[in-house]
């Protein structure tokens, strides 16, 4: 089975990840170094292929704007998030074309390539791996890996129904769905 990886996601995820753990590690508001920031990476996608058993991979990035920008015409497409990227943001990504199998999407974002790749493939012969909740409406195999509060999510198997489940926790109860 292969992993389809939301590089995008990733990209902001240990870079953030890297600068806060590196203040922590080191007691310093400074830069961490790229090797540390890469060991990250590579360990985040070690444990993506180790929880979900597939034995090769994708990396999805996107690259400039994309056809949702054009059409934005009341508010700018995602312009309530903050613009800030991670300091090694950039070096991230040189990391993910250079050392990992990567597919760079034009005109589209990468969560869009995955689920087109995903569709167009054999059943069961490829997993969706993101954080991104759109892509829980994919028929399918899919994974989410925990961070922070959130915890995982699958592997699961995403069906054109779909599925909602209530978890009663002892404080709360929680609703979850495909």
């Amino acid at each position: 089975m292969k992993a389809l990886i939301d590089g995008d996601i990733l990209r902001y995820e240990i870079g953030y990840a890297a600068e806060t753990g590196w203040k922590a590690i080191t007691d310093r508001d400074e830069i961490p170094p790229f090797d540390y920031v890469k060991d990250l990476l590579d360990g985040r996608i070690a444990y993506i292929l180790n929880a979900t058993g597939a034995t090769e991979y994708e990396m999805f990035l996107t690259e400039g704007q994309t056809f949702r920008d054009e059409i934005a015409i009341t508010k700018p497409y995602k312009g309530n998030r903050i613009d800030k990227k991670p300091w090694h943001y950039y070096n991230l990504t040189a990391h993910i074309n250079g050392a990992h199998p990567t597919t760079v999407v034009r005109g589209i974002e990468a969560d869009d390539q995955i689920a087109i790749v995903h569709i167009s493939s054999e059943p069961n012969a490829t997993i969706i791996c993101s954080r991104d909740k759109d892509l829980r409406q994919v028929p399918g195999l899919l994974y989410s890996w925990e961070l922070g509060k959130q915890p995982s999510f699958g592997p699961v198997e995403i069906t054109k129904t779909g599925m909602l489940s209530l978890s009663k926790g002892q404080s709360d109860s929680k609703i979850k769905g495909t």
